[in-house]
């Protein structure tokens, strides 16, 4: 009997044949999105480090600054969008600290902060951005040599906590420790060189707490991308690469270190 004597039969098998394609297909579609969910969750999201602008190596001379210069550089982060982003942390890494009184309460130079650090780091958040600082916190362990450039003498503080305690009480929320100013992984390898940067660090890290400004006071080491990675596990932010400069190839080279920390 052909399919045009008895067309029912014909079309019966070819509906059972349409419905077991259509079940498969609506199977197959149901389960591979689910079970790509299922196997690529997506990552939680996680707190962003500071971001921001630092004025090292930005401004040619540490000990000719003023407030002007990092005004600019503030709206220059709100003017190309950067501010929008997240990059709201402006860092002065030379230049403002004069050393420190008696009691250990440190100085500042008029030219960078005129009406008081306080004061400007009260301007910058009314505007939406954090103000941070960097200090060797003492004498510099590893003296640059050879350079052009001479490494200024700078004493210890004569009151670690009061120096934290008063930093935090302007309205500093970030700062930048670096007691060794050239590192090289030969020279943080070595145990005396190391033992003499992580006493400086485990100095500071201990009178932050000792303030109580732990939650309010980012602490961040640098030490060029030479720490060792054991180090680097056990600290909340280091440096993965040598400073930035205003080049295109110091730009990938930074790109280049966050590479293996971004897979």
């Amino acid at each position: 009997m052909s399919w045009a004597q008895n067309p029912q039969r014909f079309f019966r098998g070819r509906w059972h044949a349409i419905v077991i394609v259509a079940l498969s297909t609506i199977g197959f579609t149901a389960q591979n999105p689910l079970g790509l969910v299922a196997r690529n969750q997506a990552v939680a999201a996680t707190p962003k480090p500071p971001m921001g602008w630092s004025s090292d190596l930005a401004l040619d001379e540490c000990s000719r600054l003023n407030d002007d210069q990092f005004i600019e550089a503030a709206d220059l982060l709100e003017q190309s969008g950067l501010k929008e982003a997240g990059y709201r942390t402006l860092v002065y890494e030379c230049g403002w600290e004069g050393g420190s009184e008696p009691d250990g309460t440190p100085t500042y130079y008029r030219s960078v902060f005129p009406n008081g650090p306080q004061e400007h780091a009260g301007y910058l958040k009314w505007r939406g951005f954090n103000l941070g600082v960097g200090s060797w916190l003492g004498p510099q362990i590893c003296v640059r040599t050879g350079q052009g450039w001479a490494t200024p003498k700078v004493k210890d503080p004569r009151d670690l906590q009061q120096w934290i305690k008063t930093v935090a009480g302007w309205g500093v929320s970030y700062l930048i420790h670096r007691p060794c100013d050239m590192a090289t992984p030969e020279m943080l390898q070595d145990p005396g060189w190391s033992s003499d940067v992580d006493s400086r660090y485990i100095k500071v890290q201990e009178a932050i707490r000792a303030v109580g400004v732990q939650d309010k006071l980012f602490y961040a080491t640098g030490q060029w991308g030479s720490s060792p990675l054991a180090q680097q596990k056990a600290a909340n932010s280091w440096r993965i690469s040598d400073q930035s400069l205003v080049q295109w190839d110091s730009f990938i080279r930074t790109s280049n270190g966050l590479v293996p920390f971004a897979h």
